[in-house]
């Protein structure tokens, strides 16, 4: 994957994440944060980011979030990102 895909799906994951964090806060209406913990799941189950729905699983990860694997390969001494890889 080139640098400038994966810095353009990494800013598009911190705005996302940004996104439900402020709109469980102006759903919650203050800074308890009892209620926002409380809140933030119904929140994110509701909500379609750039890679499908946010609902949390019981640990609060994404319950179907996509996995990419990846073997780095090793060119004189550093390592590089392969071109191809499986995203599950």
């Amino acid at each position: 994957m080139r640098q400038d895909v994966r810095l353009k799906h990494s800013l598009s994951t911190i705005t996302m994440r940004f996104w439900l964090i402020t709109y469980t806060y102006l759903m919650v209406g203050s800074d308890d944060s009892d209620a926002f913990k409380r809140v933030f799941p119904l929140v994110a189950k509701t909500y379609r980011g750039n890679i499908g729905w946010m609902k949390l699983n019981d640990a609060g990860d994404l319950e179907n979030a996509p996995s990419t694997f990846v073997q780095l390969k090793e060119n004189n001494g550093s390592f590089a990102y392969p071109t191809t890889y499986a995203i599950l």
